[in-house]
């Protein structure tokens, strides 16, 4: 059976807006799914908060799972399988948490907020209802994320003025030393239990500072001895504060409500099954918005959400236990998956590898020709092989905040066997404003506009990047509708500078719209430059091709206006990249390999083709490389923490 929806032209998947084209922009594109060209603002028009997206599913699947974690064994030191608490347990801890935090606000710390106050927490992603007694309750969540370093933190907990905050123990006494850096910080939530021996010095260290320390299961107790009905929520109500990290700068808190995640429901061309039993896994930070999206995606249909257990090295691991009907991620996590996949199948060597290309290119044809995704002669051939990876119900992958490159979407949706759905967006945006239709036969890096919102080009004078005489317009990628933020925490003038007058989204994004209508991302502004005689490089766009090859970990592009070519510094997958250099030179450990040029001028060829494979320019292609052992990170200065 095709896997195509039915109905859909895949050749016309946006329109424009008539009478809206300008001087220096293209028109306005909307979906074309919806011709009456209105944006959609709520999946039901009767939610206007969050909450009642997990009402509603309340009533219809009051006993099924709901939300689920695995159990680490202290005896054995192992992971154990899924245990679960259904859509009614779930409700009572949403209500018991949430009628809790307002007593600790008003009784206990007596500031007399109870409602639009604002909350950090900084954990991993764990089944705490948070987000759901926030939407309930009518508080602001503002998720701090680790990685934007331990200076950064303390700036968003001083912005925000956050009286609570929610932390694994392991954070605890680095906020107990900041406190003196924070006024308004009064009391701390651990998610941890405070039984533990080892908490009794916590709790001694937190009272001379004068800092209330509690459990999160005492939060809850105070609420099923003080309970309080749920609020009701304006749908322009702050829901969420969300920091981002640019190159330079202090991070900026993106204000997004209740309408703003609302209407990004609309982005769901097709309900998930709502069938028993059907699973998603949880794994993204709670501070990755797309992340939030997908759990509520998830509700919104009754499904059961089950969450990480903590560590990226065990997520294979959780999945294949957990058995999802669909894999939310980004593109490190999916290009780790292409890179593992291709060396078990396709780059095979010998007649196993020859057979493998001759099966994949006969399905690949057969897709293109029908929309179908099942070839019985590659999938009998790598079932066991690879099917088991993501496990036997996978049906669907999501991948959002940033373009995979089209030989590695193509590959995963032909190697497994599975729609694979492009989201395009910012936190911004919520996370999704274009978005690729299910199997569409012709790979695309993003899509259509989701029904939420409108986009269009503008030009970049200094780069002469826009241009109408082509077959497809490109240009900075403009976003309006009410996905849109509301604005940036205590910010106005940088808010200005983002959104415009007529309320359009300035993202910084260069892209194109090809004649189905459909966006690809080419580069961001900032990171596109010339090179001495003339030619503009995407460094972003060829170090994602050169990121095919399974020896490169990763990789760094550079050059400028002065120079005539580019160079490249790589860090290699040494599990991968050893075996091969030794094979080449033996006799050499893996630092000595680094610097063999016998095996540099190897490496050169492999990128040559590989670049040459993918369609890059002669210009495109690196004319020297650098390799090395130190990886790229935060702590070494080398990445910025965004």
């Amino acid at each position: 059976m095709s896997t195509i929806i039915p109905g859909i032209d895949y050749n016309k998947q946006s329109f424009v807006i008539p009478g809206t084209e300008r001087n220096g922009q293209t028109g306005h594109y909307r979906n074309a799914l919806f011709p009456d060209g209105q944006l959609k603002t709520s999946p039901d028009p009767r939610f206007t908060r969050l909450y009642d997206i997990f009402q509603n599913s309340l009533k219809k699947f009051r006993n099924r799972e709901c939300l689920g974690i695995r159990q680490f064994d202290e005896k054995t030191r192992n992971f154990g399988g899924y245990v679960w608490q259904t859509y009614e347990q779930v409700n009572e801890r949403i209500t018991n948490f949430g009628s809790g935090l307002l007593h600790l606000k008003l009784n206990i710390i007596k500031d007399g907020q109870v409602e639009k106050f604002i909350i950090g927490i900084c954990s991993v992603n764990r089944p705490e209802v948070v987000y759901q007694s926030a939407s309930a309750y009518n508080f602001t969540v503002c998720p701090l994320n680790e990685t934007l370093g331990p200076n950064s933190l303390e700036y968003c907990l001083a912005h925000t003025e956050a009286s609570i905050v929610i932390v694994a123990k392991s954070h605890v006494q680095y906020l107990l030393k900041l406190s003196g850096k924070l006024p308004a910080l009064k009391a701390i939530i651990i998610l941890d239990s405070l039984d533990d021996p080892a908490c009794k010095f916590l709790q001694s260290e937190a009272s001379q500072k004068n800092i209330l320390l509690y459990d999160f299961s005492q939060i809850e107790k105070f609420g099923q001895q003080h309970f309080r009905e749920s609020v009701s929520v304006h749908s322009d109500d702050l829901y969420i504060i969300l920091y981002t990290s640019g190159t330079t700068g202090l991070p900026k808190g993106v204000m997004l409500s209740h309408g703003n995640l609302l209407a990004t429901m609309c982005s769901v061309y097709q309900p998930f099954d709502e069938a028993p039993g059907s699973r998603v896994l949880s794994h993204l930070p709670m501070a990755h918005i797309f992340g939030v999206v997908m759990e509520f995606r998830a509700i919104l249909s009754g499904i059961s959400i089950g969450y990480f257990s903590g560590d990226s090295n065990r997520l294979f691991e959780d999945i294949q236990i957990l058995q999802p009907i669909t894999f939310s991620s980004v593109p490190r996590i999916f290009n780790k998956l292409y890179q593992s996949i291709k060396v078990a199948t396709i780059d095979a060597p010998g007649e196993e590898g020859k057979i493998a290309r001759r099966a994949y290119q006969k399905k690949l044809t057969h897709f293109k020709k029908t929309g179908e995704l099942k070839y019985e002669e590659w999938d009998k051939l790598v079932e066991k092989k690879i099917r088991g990876i993501l496990g036997k119900n996978i049906r669907g992958l999501y991948c959002a905040a940033a373009p995979l490159s089209e030989d590695v979407v193509e590959f995963l949706k032909i190697a497994l066997g599975v729609s694979f759905i492009q989201v395009y967006g910012q936190t911004e945006t919520t996370g999704s404003v274009t978005r690729a239709l299910i199997d569409d036969p012709i790979t695309s890096h993003v899509g259509a506009p989701t029904p939420c919102s409108e986009i269009k080009l503008v030009d970049v004078p200094s780069l002469n990047y826009y241009s109408t005489d082509k077959p497809n317009p490109r240009g900075e990628i403009c976003i309006r509708g009410t996905t849109i933020m509301k604005g940036y925490f205590k910010d106005e003038k940088k808010t200005k500078e983002t959104i415009d007058k007529e309320g359009w989204l300035h993202t910084g994004d260069v892209g194109e719209i090809d004649g189905r209508g459909c966006l690809k991302i080419i580069d961001r502004v900032k990171n596109i430059f010339k090179l001495a005689q003339g030619e503009y490089i995407s460094p972003e766009k060829i170090e994602n091709i050169y990121l095919q090859d399974a020896l490169i970990s990763q990789i760094f592009v550079h050059g400028g206006q002065n120079q005539h070519f580019l160079v490249a510094v790589i860090i290699p997958k040494d599990k991968h990249f050893i075996p091969w250099a030794s094979q080449i030179v033996k006799g050499l450990d893996y630092e000595a390999l680094v610097k063999n040029n016998v095996i540099i001028n190897e490496f050169m060829k492999r990128l040559n083709k590989l670049g040459k494979n993918n369609g890059l320019n002669g210009f495109e292609q690196v004319k020297a490389i650098h390799l090395d052992t130190i990886s790229f990170s935060i702590e070494n200065g080398l990445l910025t923490p965004s």
